[in-house]
């Protein structure tokens, strides 16, 4: 007769206490993924938060979403630590522990019944070590801290899916001693939460949640139905415990109002210092005028992050929760988490904003790490079940192998997500400001670049004498109103934006006869319109009159010193800066062709060497621009010396 399996081999049971192994791998996965984020904050903020900071600190109206950021924001502010970004961002760093503590209930949930439905028993130990160490990987990885160190990241959103997630995972399961009306109520309430939040994340709250409802549901009938006996049938309809339908009705009932109190703060904004920068519409199309073409899904950043070894133990992971009777609903939420990803990936290259759909793709990253925790389990333990020569040195060897994978995605991301060390957006926001004189108007056409100027006025009360004109933005909310009340002759180039639009001469000299005008270069601009422009920095100044050409060289030697300190901070950042280096090089290279176009060739040689060391000849605008930017860049002097722009050769990437 078999013997019993000792109390140190017997699995653990979901409903028996924590042991001490599983409270330290816990805290772990809670304890090192936050600690590096935190270290990795910066205090001042980048581009991709400028928009958070307009919804959640100055509460412009940017449409849906939001809601519960912008509450833990305000709240966060009242904490005496640092600047005002710096703890709007703590919201996101907490957040990240509590996805990770709720990715880690859901994977150890999964593999102990995994394990109890293997035919030997392993230590109580080894479930909450292989949960630790496939949640950890992913929460350290870049998908996961880039999200986390930046102010109104999506790790909000993903904690109350997952919390909701593994909420509903307990209430389902029958070995757990819960109350499970009340974690089928609270599930609901946090996917009320998350509507209000991001609606991608409500959608893939409910349907992971309806997925696992479903699946438990047809268990059960299966199994009553199909299994001969009585006894028989009791027995498997066991593994699916009744759920009550009193609890299912009141979660849809507390989902309704959390997602109601989650858009009380819309209710504020219309008494906030920027009500009249109200945008109107949906964040995505009112900020997210992104630059990026390149679209990736979770797969997609796994296998960079991570490699096809990890997708290939995932890949296995779900076969084995899939032909198990007890964990088929879990299973079957992870993978609606991968399909609404591979449905809607997300932006890949758009380093100067937040993609909106960034939630789905960190939820099917960490759906995919839970089934990688399986699939390594399932072949360490079938490995050395197989009783074959040197079976344990291949296991240790494999194990080594998955810790290897995840202290290089955390090298990896302190690469790309080190904030503290990235210059590069306070840098050009001192050199833009340092252009602009008292009360003048700047006239943007880049939205990243007017949503970095209103977040440093409203949020931080940096030069609010300036006008900003957002040249894509006037048609949304109030923006034109407000402008025309802070300058009315502006109204011309209202009308010309709301008519043609494109700005026109007589426009621009009209605004810039009352105030001080610097504006983007404008490629549709003719000569005589480009004569009124001279170059100041990272902007060209219109005057109302044509500009001398002598006058313009004159001031293309004053505005050496804020583009050389810009490009130095460029230069001295220990982690590439990615979104200021893409947005002063499309600047100079924009400034040259205007430049080129006035017979300024010497200049615009300079701009376009300084741009080309800063990074590929990129396209600009029609064909003809482009190669006409290839052919200035060209004949562009190659020595390591400029006299405009004296930046070494080597400084710059």
């Amino acid at each position: 007769m078999p013997r019993d399996p000792t109390p140190a081999s017997r699995p653990a049971l979901n409903g028996d206490p924590p042991s001490a192994f599983e409270r330290l791998a816990a805290f772990a996965v809670v304890a090192l993924p936050t600690g590096v984020a935190l270290a990795r904050l910066a205090h001042r903020p980048t581009w991709r938060e400028d928009a958070a900071i307009l919804r959640d600190l100055a509460l412009v109206g940017t449409g849906w979403g939001g809601g519960v950021s912008t509450a833990l924001t305000q709240l966060a502010t009242m904490i005496p630590l640092g600047s005002s970004s710096f703890r709007a961002a703590l919201v996101s760093v907490i957040a990240l522990g509590i996805a990770g503590r709720a990715a880690f209930a859901i994977a150890l949930r999964l593999l102990r019944a995994a394990a109890a439905a293997s035919p030997r028993p392993t230590p109580a130990w080894v479930a909450p070590g292989f949960a630790a160490i496939g949640v950890t990987g992913a929460l350290l990885g870049p998908s996961f801290q880039l999200e986390a160190t930046a102010m109104g990241g999506a790790t909000v959103a993903v904690a109350l899916v997952l919390v909701a997630l593994a909420l509903t995972l307990r209430a389902t399961d029958p070995g757990a001693q819960g109350a499970r009306g009340r974690d089928l109520v609270a599930a609901g309430a946090l996917a009320g939460a998350a509507g209000a939040e991001r609606p991608l994340a409500a959608l893939a709250a409910l349907a992971a949640v309806a997925g696992l409802l479903f699946t438990h549901r047809l268990g059960a009938w299966v199994a009553a139905r199909w299994r001969p006996g009585r006894e028989a049938a009791s027995r498997a309809y066991a593994l699916f415990v009744p759920l009550p339908r009193r609890a299912l009705i009141l979660a849809g009932v507390a989902g309704g109002v959390t997602l109601v109190i989650g858009l009380l703060p819309a209710l504020v904004r219309p008494f906030a210092p920027g009500r009249a920068l109200d945008l109107g519409g949906p964040t995505s199309s009112a900020l997210g005028a992104g630059t990026a073409s390149v679209v990736t899904n979770a797969l997609g950043a796994w296998t960079m992050e991570m490699g096809w070894v990890p997708l290939a133990l995932a890949g296995a992971g779900a076969v084995v929760l899939a032909a198990r009777r007890s964990t088929r609903p879990g299973v079957v939420a992870l993978g609606v988490l991968v399909l609404l990803d591979v449905m809607a990936p997300a932006r890949l290259a758009n380093v100067l904003e937040s993609d909106v759909s960034l939630c789905l793709r960190a939820l099917a990253i960490l759906a995919i790490a839970i089934a990688a925790a399986v699939g390594l389990h399932e072949c360490v333990f079938r490995l050395l079940r197989a009783q074959v020569p040197h079976a344990k040195p291949a296991a240790a060897l494999l194990i080594a192998f998955q810790a290897t994978v995840v202290a290089l995605a955390s090298e990896q991301a302190s690469a790309l997500a080190d904030r503290g060390v990235q210059r590069g957006s306070e840098e050009w926001l001192d050199a833009s400001s340092a252009a602009l004189e008292a009360r003048s108007v700047a006239l943007v056409e880049s939205v990243p670049k007017a949503t970095r100027l209103w977040a440093a006025q409203l949020a931080f009360g940096h030069r609010p004498d300036v006008v900003v004109l957002p040249s894509k933005l006037t048609s949304r909310g109030g923006v034109a109103s407000d402008l025309l009340a802070r300058e009315p002759r502006a109204h011309g180039v209202v009308r010309a934006l709301a008519l043609d639009g494109v700005i026109d001469g007589f426009a621009l000299s009209e605004l810039a006869d009352a105030r001080s005008l610097h504006m983007e270069p404008d490629r549709s601009w003719d000569a005589r319109t480009s004569s009124h422009a001279a170059l100041d920095s990272v902007w060209l100044h219109v005057d109302p009159q044509p500009i001398g050409r002598n006058d313009r060289r004159r001031s293309a030697r004053d505005s050496v010193a804020p583009l050389t300190r810009l490009l130095s901070a460029l230069d001295a950042a220990e982690a590439p800066d990615a979104a200021t280096t893409d947005v002063v090089a499309n600047t100079l290279r924009e400034q040259a062709l205007v430049l080129a176009q006035l017979g300024e060739i010497d200049t615009a040689r300079e701009l376009a060497a300084a741009a080309r060391r800063l990074g590929p000849t990129s396209r600009v605008g029609s064909p003809a621009a482009t190669v006409l930017l290839a052919a200035i860049e060209a004949t562009a002097p190659a020595a390591s010396g400029s006299k405009v722009l004296p930046v070494r050769r080597t400084s710059l990437r």
